[in-house]
Formats: C-alpha cells, structure tokens, sequence
C-alpha cells in the first residue's frame, strides 16, 4: 500500500536543505510528500513570517516537483497547532489502515517527549527521522529500540508505530542562518532564487535575529 509521507515544520522559510531531505525520503520510499506548514507552533518560538506567506513560500518552492504538496491544515486551525491533532484528521480522512510517516530531523525528534500527547502519536504514524550520514541516536526519554526499522518496505506493510533513521547527504542550509543573512542585506545560502524574490517583495526579515 502507498505511504504517505507528512514533513512538518515552520519553514521560516523553506530553503533547499527542506527540499532536499523530502526529496531523499520520497525516492528512498516511492511515496507523495505532503509539506505541513505549522500556524504558531506551542513548543518553540512563534514564526516570524505569517502562516499565510510561509505556505505560499513552500508553494512556491516545490511547484515543480511531482509527488511534492503543500496542506495547510494547521494554519487553518483556530486552536494551537498540535501534530497529534494533525494526524487524528488525516486518518479521519483516510482510514486506519494507510500508512502514514511524519518526517522529522534528528533533533526535533529527541524532543519528541514535549509534544502534546506524544505517546499517541505511534499509534497515528511511523516517523522517519532525517539524520547526517553515521548519525549515532542519542539517548532518548522514550524507548525506540522495538520500533527501529531499516525496510522501507515494512514502513509501507504498516499502518503506524515504527521509527526509520533515514541517512540524508549532509547539507548546512539553516532557517536561522538565512534570515540573518537576509536581514543583514547578505546572499543567503540555500535559498529558492523564487522564494527570495517572494521574500524581497514582501519585506520578510528585515531586522538582524
């Protein structure tokens, strides 16, 4: 069965690193990768460029890529934007029985322990967590060892509940860097030549971070 492959994120702004890492989970599992841009995530600093413009961004950043999709069901969302709550719609969509991974780096996945209801969230969907070439797993607050998986194809035989570690090339792109690039009136490294016209155009991040 096809997995679905959901890559969440604020993407202030999505650059080519993000692209990059979708680009490698969508051969690595010949599956669609749907981009799912937060509204004002509850766990980390609030986005500095709108829920809005920062899909438009991703829009704009994947338009020529099959297989690449942007939802925007987060920053629809009224009430604080939860992964959880996330993954119950999309299952609510398409049936227990499809499986479903969320893309995640190696960091945000060691804070996995924070999200809200995080335990539930195996139950909803794999997670193939993006990591550099001999990436060793730190410890976590949370067993995984059960979960890890190294097939692909078990990944698209089940519905949820397994962990891929999936070896990316290394790339230094960083949101961070490239706003303070941009504020300080620098080329930024890694950026959509589109997505900076689009970024100049709307005056985003024009004070130094």
């Amino acid at each position: 069965m096809a997995l679905r492959i959901c890559y969440g994120g604020t993407f202030d702004p999505v650059h080519e690193g993000h692209v990059a890492a979708a680009a490698f989970a969508q051969k690595t599992f010949a599956a669609d990768v749907y981009f799912i841009p937060s509204a004002d995530p509850p766990h980390r600093q609030k986005p500095l460029a709108n829920a809005q413009q920062r899909a438009q961004m991703l829009q704009i950043a994947i338009a020529d890529t099959p297989g690449f999709f942007v939802d925007t069901r987060e920053s629809r969302r009224a009430k604080p934007s939860y992964t959880v709550d996330t993954l119950r719609e999309i299952r609510d969509e398409i049936g227990a029985e499809v499986p479903v991974a969320w893309l995640i780096g190696a960091d945000a996945f060691s804070n996995l322990h924070t999200w809200h209801e995080w335990e539930k969230l195996f139950d909803l969907a794999h997670f193939i967590v993006a990591v550099r070439p001999s990436y060793t797993m730190q410890p976590l607050h949370f067993p995984i060892n059960e979960r890890l998986c190294d097939s692909p194809r078990r990944l698209r035989q089940n519905p949820a509940g397994l962990v891929f570690k999936l070896e990316c090339p290394l790339r230094s792109e960083s949101a961070s860097a490239i706003r303070q690039a941009l504020a300080a009136g620098k080329p930024p490294l890694g950026l959509n030549p589109a997505v900076q016209s689009y970024i100049h155009e709307h005056d985003l991040y024009p004070k130094a971070l």
